[in-house]
């Protein structure tokens, strides 16, 4: 018997890559490719995930977090070459915290996958 092999991808953008990671195993789900070529996972609802951001970069890099178009409310500074994992941010009795966030079913509705042609799928920016 072989083992099956899932090749990972990731958006990378210059200095930077974005992965989504399953919140327990901080394994990378791996990514596809639509028709229109952007990027996508595919999770079971309610999966929980964090985002993590990679910074091949020289420079300390500043980093706004938004899901689904949403802001999520706080900003992160990545030192250079180093990488960070964010959620849902709060802050107890001085504390900061991360939640993981969930996956749900989105608010835009793409028309070019899936096996009825239309899938819920979310934006990370």
């Amino acid at each position: 018997a072989t083992a099956a092999t899932t090749e990972v991808k990731m958006v990378r953008s210059g200095d930077f890559t974005v992965e989504l990671i399953d919140a327990i195993s901080k394994e990378v789900f791996p990514e596809h490719f639509g028709l229109d070529e952007k990027s996508y996972v595919e999770v079971e609802p309610d999966t929980e995930y964090y985002i993590r951001i990679k910074s091949d970069s020289e420079d300390l890099v500043f980093c706004n977090f938004f899901v689904d178009g949403k802001d999520l409310g706080y900003h992160s500074y990545i030192s250079p070459g180093r990488s960070t994992e964010k959620g849902l941010w709060s802050r107890v009795e001085g504390n900061e915290t991360f939640q993981a966030l969930k996956f749900v079913k989105a608010s835009v509705l793409n028309h070019n996958e899936g096996d009825d042609g239309k899938p819920w799928t979310g934006c990370i920016q």
